[in-house]
């Protein structure tokens, strides 16, 4: 007889959607919110030994898993975002003669620099006499600096913090506990 695989409550499934999407993960107010019955500490019992049955801690690593994917994307979206601004090139923005491009025609990474444009009409004389000779187009780009800035920190380029003077970059020293004079003194004892 073939045995038969386990599945999961609705239950057991809203207990662990409960638990994983709280701030602050509290097995037993979780496993009460999903509709279990408990009175006391039996709660965190029961909770915990819920969590740590087979099909049900399958189904919460998968959530915590899908959760650490979707944050990396993330993370991995912000940094190409900033390297788009850190490394814009303002050349993007103008053809061969110098003038500015229509915005359809720069190259979307330059495109994703732009912080906003200004078009300003002007005209040469009153009311209805009025003629229009031109327009004013200014744009602005994200502040590259900024972005190449968090870029060097998340990369560990730039210091962390600065003292004085004195950088201090995340590092860690392992103190050397020995002074000069006791490795003179273990040096004399040896000969």
């Amino acid at each position: 007889m073939a045995k038969r695989k386990p599945k999961l409550t609705e239950l057991q499934r809203r207990y662990c959607d409960i638990l994983f999407s709280m701030k602050k993960p509290n097995q037993a107010a979780a496993y009460k919110k999903a509709g279990f019955k408990c009175k006391g500490k039996s709660c965190e019992v029961m909770a915990h030994r819920l969590l740590k049955k087979g099909i049900v801690a399958k189904y919460y690593k998968g959530l915590q898993e899908k959760a650490s994917e979707r944050a990396e994307k993330s993370a991995d979206e912000i940094i190409a975002e900033l390297e788009k601004v850190g490394f814009v090139d303002i050349n993007n923005l103008f053809d061969d003669t110098g003038a500015l491009k229509d915005i359809k025609d720069i190259p979307e990474d330059t495109r994703r620099a732009i912080a906003g444009i200004d078009i300003v009409e002007e005209f040469e004389g009153k009311g209805k006499g009025k003629k229009k000779i031109g327009y004013a187009k200014k744009i602005k780009i994200y502040d590259k600096v900024k972005a190449l800035e968090n870029l060097g920190k998340r990369f560990g380029i730039f210091p962390n913090k600065i003292e004085g003077n004195i950088a201090v970059i995340g590092i860690n020293f392992i103190e050397n506990r020995r002074t000069p004079k006791s490795i003179k003194k273990r040096n004399a004892k040896k000969q």
